[in-house]
């Protein structure tokens, strides 16, 4: 028989372990916080950020850190950080990152191409150019599904996030992805935005349809080589491993490698120095898409202060600049970049970290500030303080209940044992009395855990920040787990209660 002191200690460890947990990942960003202050001028930016770039990163918890600014002519590049961080390996201007959905702005210059050349067109339906898949019925206007609607997310496609796989065996092609993922038209087309992933990876088909090459193939070809992108590529090979930085989650645990098989979506690898060169294309002209086809790319398609024109995200600043870029959000892996085509202003930022979300919020709000102003505002470092804030109340009440039960136990209200079950019940009922505690503890169990990943699953928690949501959810599951050590070691003396309760009526 398990002994009450083992039982008492148990308890307390599952009690106890994941608030431990909280104070270690959180340290730093609430104890000795670093801030951007506002500054008046690109190079005050620059030398702050610079200064304090190692700070951010220790606040932020991100493991490395790559931005490139553009002011006029020139480029400043701040690197910082590891690409492998348990090998201590630095990071450089040449370091690959999976840029997610900044894959988007790629597959559209490409689309853009095909359309400048006849062989696509912006306004008639996408089953124009499908044979290899058939977008489904779905009780809304198929027909009204176009490439413009898709290029600015008014499609109403599903998917909003896109498929990983664990292995590069058996990766399916990109009609076998988009039948595993049911991608469908979920709302009318035209008549709300609808963020998809699908969409773009609707387009990757469209791309090997028309051109009759692979999607790798047309992109190296037509749009990285002519433009000199060296160091960017769709899809993760062997050749690129010593070059592409490690992603990593919470206590800079390093994340599954996963590969992508909508890459237009999200699949696509770049540097810091080859964005830096993607939005100078924009900025100083480029020689493969006319002055006509760029214009309609970068006009705003829907929305006033913020929406998307073909392919890009734009925003609206308070002195009416109009900054166009895209970010990018996979596991481990978060950035953006920007541009301004009135001024030549511009800034990439990629990371290796989950957190790296964050801190690419923070420097972008200090940056859209000094270019004219912007409504977004970071309190990241304060949601952290409160998450800690509701960690310690969990924290000081599980004490507290470990008090109570070690107090119940002294006053012999409860037991740590069974010893009254062992009384009351013979062997057969005994047995049947923890198999029925056991089949209920294990449905409890499994059955918070299973609601919980539903619910993050359902508000996009898992897929933008899996490492912390996991965490989580184990806290209320572990939290179920002592509750299953109380049913099978705790039991009630009924009767110890009915004295002290006739000692407190006779007083």
């Amino acid at each position: 028989m398990i002994q009450k002191w083992n039982i008492r200690i148990l308890m307390t460890t599952a009690i106890l372990v994941p608030f431990l947990f909280i104070n270690i990942v959180f340290y730093q960003s609430i104890y000795c916080p670093v801030y951007l202050e506002d500054t008046s001028s690109n190079s005050e930016f620059k030398n702050q950020l610079d200064e304090k770039i190692d700070g951010l990163l220790n606040t932020f918890h991100v493991p490395g850190i790559a931005i490139g600014i553009i002011s006029n002519e020139s480029v400043d590049y701040i690197i910082r950080g590891k690409s492998d961080y348990w090998k201590g390996v630095q990071l450089s201007e040449n370091s690959l990152f999976q840029i997610a959905s900044m894959s988007k702005t790629h597959c559209a210059f490409a689309i853009m191409k095909l359309v400048q050349e006849g062989l696509v067109h912006l306004d008639v339906p996408i089953e124009t150019y499908l044979t290899r898949w058939t977008l489904p019925e779905s009780g809304f206007d198929n027909s009204g599904v176009t490439i413009r609607r898709i290029l600015c997310h008014a499609s109403g496609l599903s998917l909003s996030g896109v498929p990983v796989q664990l292995s590069m065996n058996n990766l399916p092609s990109i009609e076998e992805a988009l039948s595993s993922a049911n991608v469908r038209v979920i709302f009318e087309p035209g008549s709300v935005y609808s963020y998809s992933g699908g969409g773009f990876a609707i387009l990757q088909l469209i791309i090997e349809e028309v051109t009759g090459m692979t999607y790798d193939e047309y992109l190296r070809a037509e749009i990285f080589q002519p433009l000199n992108l060296t160091d960017t590529y769709t899809d993760w090979n062997e050749s690129l491993d010593g070059q592409i930085a490690n992603g990593y989650g919470s206590l800079f645990l390093p994340i599954i490698k996963n590969y992508i098989p909508m890459k237009a979506a999200a699949g696509h690898y770049s540097s810091v120095s080859d964005m830096v060169k993607w939005c100078n294309l924009f900025l100083k002209g480029q020689i493969l898409l006319n002055q006509t086809i760029i214009d309609a790319m970068l006009t705003p398609q829907w929305g006033e202060n913020w929406g998307y024109t073909l392919g890009f995200n734009y925003q609206v600043l308070n002195n009416g600049s109009l900054t166009i870029g895209h970010g990018g959000d996979n596991w481990g892996y978060h950035g953006l970049y920007r541009f301004i085509l009135g001024t030549g202003d511009g800034i990439v930022i990629l990371s290796n970290g989950d957190r790296g979300a964050a801190l690419r919020t923070e420097i972008l709000q200090k940056w859209e500030k000094l270019m004219g102003g912007s409504s977004l505002e970071t309190d990241w470092i304060d949601e952290k303080r409160d998450s800690m804030l509701f960690g310690l109340y969990w924290l000081v009440g599980s004490i507290i209940l470990v008090l109570i039960l070690f107090i119940l136990n002294k006053l012999k209200i409860i037991s740590f044992n069974q010893k009254e079950i062992r009384e009351k019940f013979t062997k057969r009922k005994r047995l049947w009395v923890n198999i029925i505690r056991t089949i209920l503890s294990v449905i409890l169990i499994f059955g918070t855990a299973v609601f919980i990943l539903r619910w993050g699953w359902l508000n996009g928690f898992f897929s933008s920040r899996p490492p912390i949501y996991i965490w989580n959810l184990t806290m209320p599951v572990m939290w179920l787990f002592w509750f299953t050590v109380a049913i099978h070691y705790l039991t009630f003396n009924y009767n110890k209660i009915v004295q002290i309760s006739k000692k407190h009526q006779d007083f």
